[in-house]
């Protein structure tokens, strides 16, 4: 894992990992001094964090046998969300504290389904997660409350002929939620936002992005007068690393979150090892 300047500079890698191993999926703390990531350097795909610089890396879980992804901060910066297959297949959404401790299951319903990409609600008292059907594939965004309780479906699943898979949300300061869509037929992958409660949905004009996806919402700079931004990869990379990528950016007053950069110090980038 490497970070960078949104301006392109300064890039520095965190994580050496071998070839046939690997280091990704970094989230920043709220605060900006750790880093939670995962990594199967012990065998298995663990739940790690290290100092934002790179150093102290250390497991925040010891799972034999099982696999981790998607660590997400709650917005006191004391728990990660992630999901795993620690219930034997299926992958579920849990929660740890920063130091290890406190390793909770969120909630397990109905065999078969798939929870993935959580991220906290502004008052860190739900998470919003992508829900995939059995066997199928098609996902829709869900969100829970933390003691697994409230279980809402924000988009519905669209199976069938116009199918279309809901990925990747995110959350935003105020609580819109950002995520990826695309449909049956190589319909490519666009941008929507919606409320909390799943009304107000709209696609985000993209202009002659391609393909764009994998959202992210940012901060735009105290100066600028602008709201909430939202990161988004497509077709124009201002560098690349390996298999990652950042996105063009500009950070621009308005109310509709912009598929631009995140306007912060760094960005995170995964590399996969030996490339």
């Amino acid at each position: 894992m490497f970070t960078i300047n949104p301006d392109g500079s300064g890039r520095r890698q965190l994580t050496h990992v071998a070839a046939d191993q690997t280091a990704g999926s970094p989230a920043w703390s709220p605060d900006g001094s750790r880093i939670a990531y995962v990594s199967n350097v012990g065998g298995d795909l663990e739940l790690w964090v290290m100092a934002a610089d790179g150093s102290g890396q250390h497991p925040l879980t010891s799972d034999p046998g099982f696999a981790h992804f998607e660590p997400s901060w709650s917005p006191d910066g004391r728990r990660i969300a992630f999901s795993s297959n620690l219930g034997g297949g299926d992958l579920r959404l849990y929660t740890i504290n920063r130091d290890g401790s406190d390793q909770r299951l969120v909630f397990d319903d109905q065999p078969g389904y798939n929870d993935l990409f959580p991220g906290y609600t502004p008052d860190g008292r739900r998470l919003v997660f992508q829900r995939c059907l059995p066997d199928d594939g098609v996902c829709a965004i869900y969100s829970v409350s933390l003691d697994g309780g409230g279980l809402r479906a924000l988009t519905q699943f669209k199976p069938g002929p116009n199918e279309a898979n809901d990925y990747w949300p995110t959350v935003a300061p105020d609580g819109r939620i950002a995520f990826g869509r695309f449909g049956a037929g190589g319909i490519t992958s666009q941008v929507y936002v919606m409320r909390s409660d799943g009304s107000g949905l709209h696609r985000v004009p993209t202009g002659d992005l391609n393909g764009v996806g994998n959202p992210d919402w940012g901060s735009a700079p105290r100066d600028s007068g602008a709201g909430a931004t939202a990161a988004a990869t497509g077709s124009r990379p201002l560098s690349q690393a390996g298999s990652a990528a950042v996105a063009a950016r500009r950070c621009a007053p308005g109310p509709e979150p912009q598929l631009t950069g995140p306007c912060g110090t760094r960005a995170g980038l995964h590399k996969r090892a030996g490339r």
